[in-house]
């Protein structure tokens, strides 16, 4: 794991000698090969790729790295961005590449944020043959079961990495400049974890967390709130946590979020820092350093941290509403999206959906199988009315697939043009109420109209939280690069739950519902005439000068997570309490309502105390809050007897699961406090 120094470069590659001679024999080789590196983070998993990429570069391969985690979860998406690395006409498929005269090595890192891709992967490796390319895998999970059906299991190479030994210890520290009489001490403690070596590298003379022994649990945390404390000054720590608000930290964005009149010097010194990496895009910090960082300033400094967040979004709108370069506005959308999906209240939602499913283009054995899915859930009218579509605009049905491959729903978005009705339409109600709807709205000749239609299988549909991912980046990208949309409908069922999520974003149900197959449905129309749709996008999908929050869970929640944080901590001071936006809600029940509120808290605590699962969650939530003795979150986990990381995800999913069952029981749960 390189290491940059005080004058900015890079300290030399520190082992993984065998893994890299390995990886080089297998690009020699005629046939196509994966090697898999895997490993817990911080392990330096990227940091192989990149000396790999480095070195068969020098030997005049071709050679494409791409970061999935940057990426929407779909085959499309990938071939895209290896052709555009490689520079070369993106293919239909991966297999195209792999068999490419020039035998180029396809890199893979952060795989393990789109797992459900695995499958697909395997699907192109056998296709390949025997073409010589090699495809080099970067995951935190060891490859799966699909990998050893006949023909692949000899092709593919597991390469698990492990921590630094003692001379690769020393060869690291001796290469950062540290004294040699700190060397076993740094090493010892990390236990020559690469990533916690490079943190204590950092301040060599500082006092580690604890004297002696293994590591603990939360080393990391440890060691960088003693870093951040002790070794920064307050320009650096600023410049520091903005660069985790954001997925790659520009000088221009660092000016804009600090008003920091040094921008230049302090960007600098943050490029050198052996906890980030240089993108393309900006500076990108190590996702361990930046859960750590951000969650302590967005636990510490609510305020700060919202505001940084609202001055990204800001910075992001004014590039999407100048819309000079097609990159930069691509890339302000990327941002946005990523925002969005680090929210705390559906962060956890997003990692699973990407491990649930991905987006893929309509294959031809798709149609029978997806048929019989609108058939069942929304019955024939419905069904006919897809396979109308599929003949006017095939293109604009995407599916949704599982690990497996297997269609589990699709979107339809059909575009339409004022005047321009097909002739089949009688069999699809929505299409002549939209179109109705453009005569009485006056769209011009140029303008458009966009039908969505989500169709999900059954158990995907009472699983509302895998599809949250991939509807967010359909509906940003519908809006962005649709020419001259002036106004989009989304078909429903009526009273369809998804209605809280699609009334908060602008859109308004149409007083105009229609049946199909004795189905009831309704149209929800949002009319961006006169609107930036750049503008709207960053709105609905950011939030109004902060990041805005959807639930994780499958009834959508009309209880803030902030709000009710706000609430919990107020509980048992009444002029504090009244001012938070419970108070209306548990006031006047025959008790006073942070009375009510409490009580109304501690029942539904332990009605989610009844699974193993929701005693966890009920215990973070009462430490937290409920009996709070003033302790730092650091010394709530300890005495839970939990990891720091896990304390706090019993916390995130204990607050989310308490705010939908207040947003749902609030009410009655109130009076029934009052009464007894």
């Amino acid at each position: 794991m390189g290491r940059r120094r005080a004058s900015g470069t890079v300290a030399a590659f520190v082992g993984r000698r065998q893994e890299l001679r390995r990886i080089a024999l297998l690009a020699k080789e005629q046939r196509t090969a994966l090697v898999w590196v895997h490993g817990p983070g911080g392990i330096g998993k990227t940091s192989l790729l990149r000396e790999a990429e480095r070195h068969l570069v020098a030997a005049g391969r071709p050679v494409a790295l791409v970061r999935v985690d940057q990426l929407e979860p779909s085959p499309a998406q990938l071939v895209c961005a290896f052709a555009t690395a490689l520079g070369v006409r993106p293919p239909a498929r991966l297999r195209a590449l792999l068999g490419h005269r020039a035998r180029p090595i396809l890199m893979l890192d952060a795989f393990e944020v789109a797992a459900a891709l695995e499958g697909w992967l395997a699907d192109e490796m056998s296709a390949a043959g025997e073409s010589g390319g090699l495809v080099v895998v970067a995951s935190r999970d060891a490859p799966s079961r699909e990998w050893r059906g006949p023909g692949l299991a000899e092709r593919v190479h597991a390469m698990p990495l492990e921590n630094f030994n003692p001379a690769e210890c020393e060869t690291f520290l001796r290469g950062s400049g540290i004294a040699r009489r700190h060397h076993a001490r740094l090493a010892s403690f990390t236990g020559g974890h690469p990533l916690a070596l490079a943190v204590v590298a950092e301040d060599p003379d500082g006092a580690l967390p604890t004297s002696a022994g293994a590591p603990k649990p939360d080393l990391l945390r440890a060691l960088l709130d003693g870093l951040v404390e002790r070794s920064l000054t307050e320009r650096q720590r600023r410049a520091l946590e903005s660069a985790t608000v954001v997925p790659a930290l520009t000088q221009s964005m660092l000016q804009h979020l600090t008003s920091d009149g040094e921008a230049l010097a302090t960007f600098r010194w943050l490029q050198r820092r052996p906890y980030v990496r240089c993108s393309p895009e900006g500076i990108v910090v190590h996702d361990l350093v930046r859960d750590v960082v951000e969650s302590e300033l967005r636990w510490r400094e609510p305020d700060r941290h919202a505001a940084l967040s609202a001055r990204a979004v800001e910075r992001y709108c004014d590039e999407l509403g100048r819309g000079e370069l097609a990159s930069r506005m691509r890339a302000s959308v990327s941002a946005l999206a990523w925002m969005f999906c680090r929210q705390p209240s559906i962060r956890r939602t997003f990692e699973a959906a990407a491990h649930d499913l991905y987006v893929d283009e309509l294959r031809d054995d798709d149609v029978p199988v997806l048929a019989r899915l609108v058939d069942e859930v929304d019955g024939a009218g419905a069904r006919r009315a897809w396979e109308r579509s599929l003949a006017w605009q095939r293109g604009a049905t995407t599916v949704a697939r599982d690990a497996r491959r297997r269609p589990r729903g699709m979107w339809v978005e059909l575009v339409l043009a004022p005047g321009e009705i097909p002739a089949d339409h009688e069999c699809d109600p929505a299409i002549a109420i939209a179109h109705a709807e453009m005569s009485r709205l006056g769209l011009a000749p140029h303008e458009r109209g966009s039908l969505q239609r989500l169709q999900l299988d059954c158990a995907t549909r009472r699983d509302i939280g895998p599809t949250i991912q991939l509807r967010v980046a359909h509906d940003a990208r519908v809006l962005l690069t649709t020419p001259n949309l002036a106004v989009r409908w989304i078909v429903a069922p009526s009273g369809f739950r998804w209605a809280r999520v699609w009334e908060s974003r602008g859109y308004v149900e149409l007083p105009r519902p229609f049946e199909m197959s004795g189905k009831a449905f309704s149209l929800w129309q949002l009319d961006l005439r006169g609107t930036r749709t750049a503008q709207y996008v960053c709105a609905a999908y950011a939030g109004a000068g902060a990041v805005r929050s959807l639930p994780s869970n499958t009834e959508i929640a009309t209880v803030g997570l902030g709000d009710l944080r706000a609430a919990l901590r107020a509980a048992r001071d009444p002029k504090a309490f009244a001012r938070t936006s419970f108070a209306a809600r548990f006031t006047g029940h025959g008790a006073p309502g942070e009375v009510a509120f409490r009580r109304t808290v501690e029942r539904e605590l332990a009605a989610m105390a009844t699974t193993s699962r929701g005693a966890r969650w009920k215990s973070a939530i009462e430490a937290t809050y409920l009996a709070p003795r003033g302790d730092k979150q650091e010394a709530i986990a300890e005495a839970l007897g939990l990891p720091f990381r896990t304390y706090r995800d019993n916390l995130t999913h204990g607050l989310a699961e308490l705010a939908r069952r207040l947003s749902e029981d609030a009410p009655r749960a109130a009076a029934a406090t009052g009464a007894t």
